[in-house]
């Protein structure tokens, strides 16, 4: 139990004192950095920050809050921007499906009417004729615009 104790009070003074002095080395223009002073070579003893007081620390602790609520309004922002895009792109898509549902009906229509006045002998040849030409009309204004 007493070895225990003493092993664990020699790690801390030795995390203690390695955390406290670091050495740099230049040997041949090559810089290493180490807890143990150089052998051969330049060497530089860099002095360790000190622990900040507990005003850092508390002052450090509420810009880290101040951050993470920033970040969760920034990520609350960026998922309800993509909600909207999502709903926005399936309703157009709704909208495309609608608008080919309709020109394939109009599509039928025309080709129905055209056959329907090419069958027609007598006097309703004539409205039989201008059926078919407003069926053509109407899905060519509706389901041919914007095509290239």
């Amino acid at each position: 139990m007493i070895a225990r104790v003493f092993m664990a009070a020699s790690l801390v003074a030795f995390t203690i004192d390695a955390q406290a002095t670091t050495y740099r080395c230049e040997i041949g223009g090559r810089v290493t950095y180490g807890d143990v002073p150089c052998t051969l070579g330049q060497q530089t003893e860099l002095a360790a920050d000190p622990a900040p007081d507990a005003a850092s620390r508390k002052a450090a602790s509420g810009r880290a809050k101040a951050d993470r609520a920033a970040l969760e309004a920034a990520e609350r922002d960026r998922l309800r921007t993509e909600r909207t895009m999502a709903a926005r792109n399936e309703r157009e898509q709704a909208a495309i499906r609608r608008q080919r549902v309709a020109c394939a009906k109009l599509t039928v229509r025309t080709r129905r009417a055209s056959e329907d006045a090419a069958a027609m002998n007598g006097r309703d040849t004539a409205k039989a004729k201008t059926r078919a030409r407003r069926a053509a009309e109407d899905e060519a204004s509706q389901c041919r615009r914007g095509r290239s």
